[in-house]
């Protein structure tokens, strides 16, 4: 098993994540989504999100960890949705810090459309359909956001990395 790569965090009720190398092959990456028990309420949520991210820091043991910031639309966001949004951005640095992973980041989620798509206002398949021009194969939309986040990070922190998007992106 590979540590010491990045994890990147699409956090929601329904979150999905993405572990590799940078620079590994599509193949390589481990990604998905995980449904979090929304049903029972915060506490549950928070708990299961706690249990999974723990696990995750110390399988992995990934050296950076970037998070989609939570978006909250102050005219359609409920106070339960904000709630749960801000406390799992939180959780996810508290658990990074106890697993002592000091690189933590979050990212807007029109940057990461912007990255992926060209454009900030890019619809979810539009998002899944630009990873899976890198070679990638989300299973949800959940799982496409996180590997978006990921491309990203990629691209910003190893810059040696160069990926194509299919033969109709190579220069």
């Amino acid at each position: 098993m590979t540590t010491g790569g990045l994890l990147a965090i699409d956090a929601a009720t329904r979150f999905g994540y993405a572990f590799s190398m940078p620079g590994d092959p599509p193949c390589s990456m481990e990604h998905g989504s995980v449904q979090l028990p929304s049903k029972e309420g915060e506490g549950a949520v928070f708990a299961a999100y706690d249990a999974w991210l723990k696990g995750a820091l110390a399988r992995w043991q990934p050296r950076l960890v970037i998070y989609e910031a939570p978006f909250l639309d102050q005219h359609k966001t409920s106070i339960q949705t904000a709630t749960r949004l801000i406390g799992l951005g939180v959780l996810t640095v508290k658990c990074c810090h106890e697993a002592q992973v000091y690189r933590v980041e979050k990212v807007e989620n029109g940057t990461i459309k912007r990255f992926i798509t060209g454009h900030g206002h890019a619809e979810k398949i539009q998002v899944i359909e630009a990873v899976k021009k890198y070679g990638f194969n989300p299973e949800d939309d959940n799982a496409a956001d996180a590997i978006a986040i990921f491309l990203y990070a990629e691209a910003r922190h190893a810059p040696h990395v160069t990926r194509s998007a299919g033969p109709l992106f190579v220069a």
